[in-house]
């Protein structure tokens, strides 16, 4: 299960950063991401994994806590990044003030990146002000067959995006539980 292997940050650095020309794919199989802490002003976004580029995270059967960053605690995700969650949790997450606003304590898509969750839970990820647990801008949201509960502040957001969610519970959380906007009003 998730708890067999961890890869620990450590408090030093986000733990995860895929980047790359070539479409690289990374697929974690029960493993725990924690202690990854992007909360510098040349570390901000991603503090357990910054996917960039049209990479690729895959995560099944695993765990990602206690990591923090300004925006996308957990995992952030942009341009056309791809990130693909089952049968995993994000819990205990956070997104800290540095500079502007901090989103997106569990997930945070930008700038047409996507997001594929799929029977997996997203909850007691926190917030330093307002913001969401799941945060897409001009992205895509697939929410499947999973639960999102008891964050702070918002539960789901979504500019701009392509939101799909199926049988799903978004629930308990302290603000909102869904957002949707767009540029023109709709």
């Amino acid at each position: 299960g998730a708890g067999a292997t961890v890869i620990d940050g450590g408090g030093l650095d986000r733990v995860l950063h895929i980047l790359g020309d070539e479409h690289p794919e990374l697929l974690l199989y029960g493993v725990t991401v924690t202690g990854g802490q992007a909360l510098t002003a040349s570390t901000l976004l991603g503090g357990g994994a910054l996917i960039e580029v049209l990479s690729t995270l895959r995560l099944d059967h695993c765990a990602g806590s206690g990591n923090a960053a300004n925006q996308g605690g957990g995992v952030m995700a942009y341009p056309g990044g791809e990130v693909d969650i089952r049968d995993s949790s994000l819990t205990g997450n956070s997104a800290v003030y540095v500079v502007g606003p901090e989103q997106g304590a569990a997930i945070m898509l930008m700038a047409f990146a996507s997001l594929s969750l799929r029977s997996s839970t997203v909850s007691g990820n926190s917030l330093s002000g307002y913001g969401v647990a799941v945060r897409g801008e001009t992205a895509s949201l697939t929410i499947v067959n999973s639960t999102i509960a008891d964050n702070s502040s918002g539960g789901v957001s979504s500019w701009n995006g392509e939101t799909t969610i199926v049988n799903s519970t978004i629930t308990g959380h302290q603000a909102w539980g869904l957002q949707f906007s767009s540029n023109d009003g709709s």
